[in-house]
């Protein structure tokens, strides 16, 4: 929920777009083992502009290591003002 208020858009099973009209600015994320497969979708991230602390466990089954790097890399870069 936190990366859709900080702009990301997510997705449901079938590929039906969730977005809020809300639009939260943070300064910085950090969230544990988030569920990032609602975030697969096409432009996703776009309008996401946040940095971001993702923490997962080395033998976590349900969020595993590689997809949090490969959420991180999937992330645009953060402007910064």
């Amino acid at each position: 929920m936190l990366l859709v208020l900080a702009g990301a858009t997510a997705y449901t099973l079938r590929r039906e777009a969730i977005a809020f009209a809300l639009n939260q600015p943070f300064t910085q994320l950090t969230l544990m083992a988030p569920a990032l497969d609602f975030f697969r979708g096409p432009g996703a991230l776009d309008g996401f502009d946040t940095p971001i602390n993702l923490i997962g466990g080395a033998r976590d089954r349900i969020v595993p290591p590689e997809a949090i790097h490969g959420f991180v890399a999937a992330c645009p870069p953060v402007s910064r003002n």
